[in-house]
């Protein structure tokens, strides 16, 4: 239901442009980024036992697996390591 609720977000994503954090799998990962990207998000895999964020590539993106990851969706520059920092 991730990409539902992101279509029900839309208002406050234009407006606002906010972080997202949400779980994305191999049904809902397309849409979701699809989605986003038209709002100029950036995407980075949030590796929880590693405490680290990874930006996500387009290999990642097809290797998702069914259970899902959590994602940060930013529009911010990936060069303001204030938006890494604030989630590891």
């Amino acid at each position: 239901r991730e990409y539902e609720v992101l279509q029900g977000s839309e208002d406050i994503i234009k407006k606002f442009r906010p972080n997202i954090i949400f779980e994305i799998n191999k049904n809902s990962a397309q849409n979701c980024l699809d989605y986003l990207s038209r709002y100029n998000y950036k995407f980075f895999l949030i590796k929880d036992d590693e405490y680290k964020l990874v930006p996500m590539n387009e290999t990642q993106k097809i290797e998702l697996k069914k259970e899902g990851i959590n994602c940060l969706a930013t529009s911010f520059s990936i060069e303001d390591k204030s938006i890494i920092q604030n989630y590891v």
